[in-house]
């Protein structure tokens, strides 16, 4: 009984009159949608009536768009700053939402989704598709692929200025690089309370890339053992993460074959579930962390660069807990061993580890590790 029968019709009536709110009653619409600046996209939340063979009466029925989303800001006089709420986003092929126009709107625009779901099909290449600059910010917003790897995060067509801000959202793209990042680009990405798989492959000549989490989840379960979750290639960037966990990988975190040297990585109160893996040239400061490594290592050091530990809990039950041939140093500080607390001979030590525990036992620090 809407005065419109579907999305794209009122989103059309509301530019005509100058923008405004449209607001979209539950149920599934099957259409390609493009918007303007201008317009906000608001889903009311219903329950369905008794109807026979269909759903039982007072079930949550959402509104839900199948289809590819465009927003255009070509024509657009101000600035894009559209905001998404209650809306199920999904598109079986392309890219889920597209971003095209106005270069300077695009650079000072921002894209808010608020309590949506962003669903690449089988088919779909990217969720987010921008042709430069984007500003996203998503809140009790869910990512997902109905396909694991059918589809990457984002991708860009020329230089980019990212900005991300997640809070409470759970995005689930398990792609080996779920970002797509052209030359000289410059990546900020900011997460709370958020769980997160994607990866991010900067190898490419990337300003920088700068990531930081707070009590977020990680796991990468479409990674290989030792994949990072950011990969620099030589380009400058950071980590910080504080009070966070990653679970199901042994991936390290800031792993790189060419890491700048202007980069740096943080880790405070953080929880490695399957061990920690540190390859290439990564490196970075952990303190008050814990690593579960159970039958393996709880520590692969294979870095050529110098990395920290500092007020760490390590759990293995592996000979030795810490492993590894990395060329850099290590340097541990008011170290607790759990299990084991062996140390390969084959690393450079500094700081004076110590050892705690009902089943480990204190040790001594000489040339070939703790024994």
């Amino acid at each position: 009984e809407a005065g419109y029968q579907t999305v794209q019709s009122a989103i059309d009536a509301a530019t005509l009159d100058g923008g405004g709110i449209v607001y979209i009653q539950p149920g599934t619409y099957t259409e390609n949608i493009t918007m303007t600046q201008g317009i906000d996209l608001v889903g009311l939340v219903g329950k369905t009536a008794n109807t026979p063979g269909t759903v039982e009466a007072g079930q949550v029925v959402p509104v839900t768009i199948v289809g590819n989303f465009t927003l255009n800001t070509t024509t657009s006089l101000s600035t894009a700053t559209p905001t998404f709420l209650n809306i199920s986003f999904i598109a079986s092929s392309g890219a889920v939402f597209t971003y095209v126009g106005n270069l300077d709107l695009l650079i000072s625009g921002i894209l808010t989704f608020i309590g949506c779901a962003l669903e690449a099909g089988t088919g779909a290449s990217y969720v987010f598709s921008s042709n430069a600059f984007l500003n996203l910010i998503l809140q009790s917003t869910v990512i997902s692929e109905q396909t694991p790897n059918s589809a990457s995060l984002i991708t860009f067509v020329v230089t980019p200025f990212l900005n991300f801000y997640v809070r409470d959202s759970y995005i689930r793209i398990n792609q080996t690089n779920a970002f797509s990042i052209p030359d000289s680009s410059v990546i900020i990405i900011y997460l709370e309370n958020t769980f997160w798989s994607p990866r991010i492959d900067a190898t490419i000549s990337a300003t920088g890339v700068h990531f930081s989490a707070l009590s977020s989840t990680f796991s990468f379960t479409g990674a290989s053992p030792g994949d990072p979750l950011i990969d620099f290639g030589d380009n400058v960037g950071s980590i910080s993460l504080t009070n966070c966990m990653a679970q199901n990988s042994s991936g390290a975190y800031g792993n790189s074959t060419n890491l700048s040297p202007a980069s740096f990585f943080l880790y405070n109160s953080c929880t490695w579930n399957n061990g920690l893996v540190i390859g290439g040239t990564g490196r970075g400061d952990y303190s008050f962390c814990k690593i579960f490594g159970y039958a393996s290592p709880a520590i692969t050091m294979s870095s050529s660069q110098n990395v920290s530990f500092s007020n760490c809990v390590l759990e293995s039950t592996n000979n030795p807990a810490i492993s590894g041939t990395g060329t850099g140093t290590l340097s541990l500080s008011d170290i607790t061993f759990i299990g084991n607390s062996a140390v390969a001979g084959t690393l450079t030590l500094a700081g004076l580890p110590t050892t705690m525990g009902s089943v480990s036992k204190i040790g001594a620090l000489t040339a070939n590790g703790l024994i």
